[in-house]
């Protein structure tokens, strides 16, 4: 027997699903923040050079090197 699948599926993931993927880590960094102290920030958000740098610093001394570093 054959499975019935809606034509939709074979087009990949909806931008609709990488907007509410975006939103639930953006909520789940709010709730670390204010109920844990842990603060999730991209290095990609951060503007000043100095920031990202010691940001950087500062996550490859507790957690090593990114794999795909820039």
């Amino acid at each position: 027997m054959s499975k019935l699948i809606s034509g939709i599926y074979s087009k990949g993931p909806s931008d609709y699903s990488a907007e509410r993927r975006a939103r639930i880590v953006q909520e789940q960094s709010q709730k670390a923040w204010r109920e844990r102290g842990i603060a999730m920030i991209p290095v990609d958000d951060l503007v000043s050079d100095w920031d990202r740098q010691a940001v950087t610093n500062i996550a490859n001394r507790l957690y090593g090197g990114r794999r795909d570093a820039k």
